[in-house]
């Protein structure tokens, strides 16, 4: 998901309970970190949730940041689940949801990767850095036009620019990850949807550090059925 002062482009849930470092690897160049979650899935651990963290130039455009991490993320499946499995996945990211998935969202600097082979899954990640731009009236108009009226009204409650951007991104977040799970592509908010969505399991992603402290840069949503 991006979103500028302009434009709008592709929870804070319980305490994290203690539990060990996530686990670091390389490939490629990239930095792959497992995630964690507020509280699993019931299915869990047939969902998966990855944080990968290309090498980035200076002069890289976002487009090429995107490609490199999307080709990042087609290597790690198929290291974690063979060429052909890998292969089969893939070609079902934009097909209707089936007992296999495989979710993929890209900000600047960070990548987060699911799949599931128990259900479909949608995951979406949000950099507050790139909302420091949007006033809060411009955070609110897109929540009310995307979000509806109470995920509006509740970016407007938020006193200062830190916390309505945090609002607004939580509930983006959680917006996106449903769609993607649901196979949807982003529209206006229309009130018959609520249903449907509501009925998404969702849960936040967590992007950590090496020393497993949680990022406050990233925020990072997961949905499944």
């Amino acid at each position: 998901m991006t979103v500028t002062a302009h434009h709008v482009g592709e929870r804070i849930g319980a305490e994290v309970a203690l539990a060990p470092l996530p686990a670091l690897s390389k490939l490629g160049g990239a930095t792959v970190q497992d995630c964690r979650t507020d509280t699993p899935p019931s299915n869990w651990p047939a969902v998966q949730v990855l944080a990968l963290f290309p090498p980035r130039q200076p002069a890289d455009t976002l487009a090429i940041e995107r490609a490199a991490a999307r080709m990042h993320a087609r290597q790690v499946l198929v290291q974690r689940l063979g060429a052909t499995a890998a292969a089969s996945w893939l070609q079902r990211r934009r097909e209707a949801r089936g007992a296999q998935s495989v979710s993929f969202s890209h900000e600047v600097g960070a990548s987060l990767l699911a799949w599931s082979t128990s259900g479909a899954v949608g995951v979406d990640l949000v950099d507050l850095d790139g909302l420091a731009r949007a006033s809060q009236q411009e955070l609110t108009a897109t929540a009310s036009l995307y979000l509806g009226p109470e995920a509006a009204a509740a970016v407007a409650a938020a006193p200062l620019a830190p916390a309505s951007r945090l609002a607004f991104a939580l509930r983006w977040c959680s917006l996106e990850a449903r769609l993607k799970c649901l196979g949807l592509e982003l529209d206006e908010w229309q009130s018959g949807l609520d249903g449907e969505l509501g009925r998404i399991a969702t849960v936040r992603v967590y992007v950590e550090s090496v020393y497993g402290q949680v990022s406050a840069r990233w925020i990072g949503c997961l949905a499944w059925r």
